[in-house]
């Protein structure tokens, strides 16, 4: 039987841990060494299971304690320590070194140190070596001179600053910088400042990003808090992930005397719903610490996504501060109200003058051969060639030139299309079009009806403040309407509401009804020659009416002809001063709707604000210089006319007119702002980042365009200056390769 090797049992000892085996103790105290047990003999050391614990092996065990190697700073012999830049704001009398990425450049001691052993204690260790305390007494007993800084840097800074503002006004491509940096220097030799001058395309874009546009748009955000301000939105049509909706601000400038409107952010977003939408707007506000208990208007076109009344972003500002003014566009319900009654002129008639102009206008579109061949007819017919002009159905004044140029060019047209012998379907239908005597009786028929249209519509994108005559001016609008197909005695003494308009006894007889001059005597010309058929004669007038008609319903419903803003804005007019309908109570509308903007609700203020408003009511156009100059200039100079006692003398009411002016009259600056920005992204132009780039642009050219002074006498702070100065340092900062 072969020897085996029992195993024994040492369940019944007692696992002792490791602290307890090799507990600490002082260095100087000396452990009797053990000798080795028996049962640690390697030969009879039993096999482990995976349930048995391994006898602890304290016999290669040292006497002395076991150290802590634990390293009490950072940075390591194993992995060197780099220098980060986040040390030059603790320590800012060190630099990095360059191409020694694990050193440091004193420049108390003008010294470099190496970091990459314990890193910042290293700094440490360097500042309470002996160097550099005796540098660091030695500087303090020095008097401090400060060096002579060049007058002439600030010169060419002013003149860099100056051309970034020249190419941002004028829609110039930034690479004109870099010609004429070299182009200065060579055409002024004798300058001092045109040797200096270095603004390629790189520092153009730096000082337009990071100091002209923060400079235009801090002095837009402290207006916003300290008075009045409104907003206006809208969105692009941009194809890409992203879409802008440029949030502008409308705000009275009491440095410039007028009205401004200049662009907050360009609040891009990758979806449209009213959540979104109105997050931006929130979040842009808060970004810039402004609140809304200074807003007090926020203009919108009339989508649902917009105007709804329970989710939107006007049901959502609404909540926020119900005191808020909105405006749906009129210039939009203009237009759509000249569509809609087109649309009723095609049901009853049949002829659509939208397909009817765009078929013409794409027929010749991109075709010399075409053009050239209806040119050959105008000279034939002893007609000036002119462009057929393009109609698109979202554009609020194109319907009535494409309608005009179309009639100017209508007997060459006629002997075109009767003359062609193509068989496409765009021609087949233009030439039945033109060979119907009634399309040119229409044509004259629209040309007559849209110029009420144009005419409001016009007046409603003026840049001046308007809110003051809107409510007179949608008033003429319907009534002009009205009377084109309705009895005058109908209208009179008598609010568009109230009229009953789709009595028939009210209504006008056809040969009575509103179509034009020339439209008339075109459709008696034809009755009479047999061209036409008096079936025709019926339907054209049917049509006619229900084009007014159309209209008439359509504007009465989303015209806000009743609005009590409107109707209380009209005092501020300096020519409705003395109407029965100008009172006091219009003033106190205002005071009770915005008590935050203006506090005047106490008797002492209401009183002193109703003595400003009967003086104001006995001014003489005399005693206001310009009297017929824009309302915002007239209060201008309303509002400094001073008293005996050298006081203000209409100090209150003069704040209550500020606060109406800045309210929008319709939402036509948005539409300038897209106008821009088709101006400067162009094809030769297509990366300007909307959020950097061409968002500074605009936020530049909208503050320019309320200066009065040109580029060159513009006014440039030693601020502006001095950022503009950095502008180039931080952006070379930002991009430099790591």
């Amino acid at each position: 039987m072969t020897n085996q090797k029992v195993p024994q049992d040492t369940s019944h000892e007692k696992k002792v841990p490791l602290t307890e085996v090799n507990p600490p103790m002082a260095s100087n105290v000396k452990v009797p060494r053990k000798e080795a047990s028996p049962a640690s003999s390697p030969s009879k050391v039993p096999p482990m299971s995976a349930s048995t614990t391994p006898p602890q092996d304290i016999s290669s065990q040292k006497a002395s304690p076991k150290k802590d190697h634990r390293r009490k700073y950072h940075g390591s012999m194993k992995y060197k320590t780099k220098f980060p830049s986040s040390w030059t704001q603790a320590y800012p009398f060190i630099q990095p070194v360059r191409n020694d990425p694990y050193s440091f450049l004193c420049t108390v001691c003008n010294c470099t140190v190496s970091c990459s052993h314990q890193g910042e204690r290293d700094i440490q260790r360097h500042c309470e070596s002996t160097k550099h305390t005796k540098t660091c007494n030695a500087l303090k007993s020095q008097p401090t001179v400060r060096p002579q800084q060049d007058p002439i840097t600030d010169k060419v800074t002013t003149a860099e600053v100056r051309m970034a503002l020249a190419l941002v006004k004028h829609n110039a491509s930034f690479a004109m910088a870099d010609t004429i940096s070299p182009l200065v220097k060579t055409i002024f030799p004798d300058s001092r400042i045109a040797k200096s001058y270095a603004c390629a395309r790189t520092k153009t874009t730096s000082i337009i990003n990071l100091a002209l546009k923060p400079h235009f748009r801090s002095a837009l955000v402290e207006q916003m808090k300290t008075g009045p301000y409104s907003l206006a939105t809208d969105g692009s049509n941009d194809e890409g992930i992203s879409k802008m909706n440029p949030l502008t601000v409308r705000l009275y400038d009491v440095n410039e005397g007028k009205v401004q409107t200049q662009l907050l952010d360009m609040c891009m977003s990758t979806g449209a719903t009213a959540e979104i939408l109105f997050e931006n707007i929130n979040n842009t506000l808060s970004a810039s610490d402004v609140t809304w208990d200074n807003c007090v208007g926020i203009s919108l076109d009339n989508a649902s996504v917009n105007m709804g009344k329970r989710n939107s972003i006007t049901s959502r500002v609404l909540n926020i501060n119900p005191s808020v003014y909105v405006n749906g566009c009129p210039c939009h319900i203009v237009h759509n109200t000249a569509k809609k009654a087109a649309n009723s002129l095609c049901a009853v008639t049949g002829f659509d003058v939208e397909d009817f102009l765009v078929d013409l206008y794409f027929w010749f579109d991109k075709s010399s051969k075409r053009k050239a061949g209806l040119e050959d007819f105008c000279k034939f017919c002893k007609q000036e060639y002119r462009k057929i002009l393009k109609h698109v159905s979202t554009r609020w004044l194109s319907l009535l030139d494409a309608v005009t140029r179309a009639l100017q060019q209508y007997a060459p047209l006629k002997s075109y299309f009767s003359s062609l012998s193509e068989k496409a379907p765009r021609a087949l239908r233009l030439a039945k079009v033109f060979e119907d005597p009634m399309t040119e009786v229409y044509l004259y028929f629209l040309q007559c009806s849209l110029q009420t249209f144009v005419s409001f519509n016009l007046y409603l994108q003026r840049e001046e403040p308007l809110i003051s005559t809107l409510h007179d001016r949608i008033q003429s609008f319907l009534r002009q309407l009205g009377c084109k197909f309705m009895k005058v005695n109908a209208m009179a003494d008598v609010e568009p509401h109230d009229v009953d308009w789709d009595n028939a006894d009210n209504q006008k007889s056809d040969i009575q009804l509103e179509i034009g001059l020339a439209t008339k005597g075109l459709l008696l010309k034809y009755l009479n020659d047999g061209s036409v058929s008096p079936d025709q004669v019926n339907t054209f007038y049917s049509g006619v009416r229900a084009f007014y008609s159309r209209a008439w319903e359509y504007g009465l419903e989303k015209l806000p002809h009743s609005d009590p803003v409107l109707q209380n804005a009209s005092f501020i007019n300096f020519v409705n001063r003395r109407n029965d309908d100008c009172s006091f109570s219009q003033v106190e509308f205002f005071v009770q709707r915005h008590p935050n903007l203006l506090p005047f609700a106490d008797p002492a203020h209401r009183n002193a604000l109703c003595d400003e408003f009967h003086e104001y009511q006995l001014l003489r156009a005399e005693d206001i210089p310009d009297c017929d100059s824009r309302l915002d200039a007239l209060w201008f100079h309303i509002g400094k006319l001073t008293c005996g006692a050298g006081g203000q003398r209409f100090k209150l009411l003069s704040q209550v007119a500020r606060l109406i002016l800045t309210l929008p009259h319709s939402n036509a600056e948005e539409e300038r702002v897209f106008s821009l920005v088709r101006k400067n992204k162009t094809c030769f132009r297509p990366n300007l980042d909307p959020d950097e780039t061409l968002g500074s642009i605009i936020t530049i050219k909208l503050a320019m365009a309320g200066k009065q002074q040109p580029v060159a006498k513009m006014e440039l702070p030693p601020k502006l200056l001095k950022d503009a100065k950095r502008a180039t340092w931080e952006y070379n900062k930002s991009h430099s390769s790591k």
